[in-house]
C-alpha cells in the first residue's frame, strides 16, 4: 500500500479543519492583490509527468477569476488589477515556492493584502483548494483550505466557492 493512500486523507483533514494561522483583521474596502492560482501535483502521475495538463491550467485561470470575480462582488475587499506587475509574477512562479515574493509584489502593487491560491493534486479524485491571505505590511499570514473530489471546472470552482463564503467573508464581513 502506497504511503500516499495512507497519508493524503490526513493531511487532507488537518488541512481542511481550521485556518493554519488566525487573526487576519481586514477591514472592510481593504485592498488585495490576486495572484494567479497555481498547481501543485503530488499525484504518482504528477512525480512522472511534471507538467500541468491543458485543462487544468484552464481551471487554474477560471479558479483565479473566480476569486476576483467573488470578492469584488463584496465590500469586504477591493481588488487591485496585477497590471505592470503580471512579468515579474511569472518571473517569481510559482509564487508558492518563492519564500515571500508575493509580499513586495503586494506592496508594489498597492494593495494591503496578497492573495495567493493552490490547488494540490493528491490523484486525479482528491484534490485540495487553498487561499492563502498575506498582509503585506506585517507578513502575517492566514491560510484556508478545502477539499474537493474530482478533477473538473465544477468541483474546482466549488472549493473556491466554500472558502470565499465560508472562510474569507463570513456574514459580509472581511474575516
Amino acid at each position: 500500500m502506497s504511503y500516499r493512500l495512507i497519508f493524503a486523507p490526513l493531511v487532507l483533514a488537518l488541512l481542511t479543519a481550521t485556518p493554519f494561522l488566525a487573526g487576519l483583521s481586514a477591514r472592510a474596502g481593504d485592498t488585495v492583490v490576486v495572484f494567479p492560482f497555481e498547481l501543485l501535483d503530488s499525484s504518482q502521475e504528477g512525480e512522472f509527468v511534471p507538467k500541468v495538463r491543458p485543462e487544468e491550467t484552464k481551471r487554474l485561470s477560471l479558479l483565479t477569476e473566480d476569486l476576483a470575480r467573488r470578492l469584488s462582488g463584496t465590500k469586504a475587499f477591493e481588488i487591485v488589477p496585477i497590471g505592470e506587475l503580471a512579468a515579474a509574477i511569472r518571473d517569481a512562479a510559482p509564487l508558492h515556492k518563492c519564500n515571500g515574493c508575493e509580499v513586495d509584489l503586494a506592496k508594489k502593487s498597492g494593495a494591503k493584502y496578497a492573495m495567493l491560491g493552490l490547488v494540490q493534486k493528491f490523484s486525479d479524485t482528491l484534490l485540495s483548494v487553498s487561499i492563502q491571505v498575506v498582509d503585506a505590511q506585517t507578513g502575517g499570514v492566514t491560510s484556508y483550505s478545502a477539499g474537493v473530489q474530482g478533477n473538473t471546472d465544477e468541483a474546482w470552482l466549488r472549493g473556491v466557492s466554500y472558502l470565499v463564503r465560508n472562510r474569507l467573508i463570513t456574514e459580509g464581513t472581511a474575516p
